[in-house]
């Protein structure tokens, strides 16, 4: 099982050299009310998260099954970070990002388990000349299993 490292549209298997981290992320000092805001979050039991994936949003809680449009990188198996959250929360705290939250604050990982096609679609197509064409489509999604969400407790 391979892990990968998701990061926007590009993934990054464990095997890859690794992504540079700037001075600014390397720290983990966090302040005072950061530390409160994650302690009182990893105090609670459910989390839910808005993650993007390939820049849609996505409305996440642990063991929850994603559709998502396919990602070729993806073997069946392989784990990725998602590290693009824009909100995590409980029935209680709410944080929100700047765009985004800080990846320090959490972890999320995603199983990849099944790629798949959509059902066929049909559509009219009408052309100027009022000849009507059928098109028929059908999508590849992958199906995105949330095996981990957790706060990072500061203390």
């Amino acid at each position: 099982m391979l892990s990968a490292q998701f990061s926007g549209s590009a993934f990054q298997h464990s095997e890859a050299a690794p992504m540079s981290v700037s001075a600014k992320n390397a720290s983990t000092d966090f302040s005072t009310n950061t530390k409160e805001a994650l302690t009182l979050m990893h105090n609670q039991t459910k989390f839910y998260a808005i993650v993007e994936i390939k820049n849609r949003p996505y409305h996440v809680a642990k063991n929850d099954v994603i559709i998502v449009p396919r990602m070729n990188d993806l073997q069946i198996g392989d784990v990725i970070t998602l590290d693009r959250v824009r909100e995590m929360g409980s029935p209680d705290y709410i944080m929100q990002g700047n765009p985004y939250l800080d990846p320090r604050y959490y972890t999320i990982q995603a199983t990849a388990i099944e790629h798949t096609v959509g059902k066929a679609i049909e559509r009219k197509h009408r052309k100027r000349s009022g000849i009507s064409k059928y098109v028929r489509m059908t999508s590849s999604y992958t199906l995105l299993r949330v095996c981990e969400m957790d706060v990072v407790d500061s203390r």
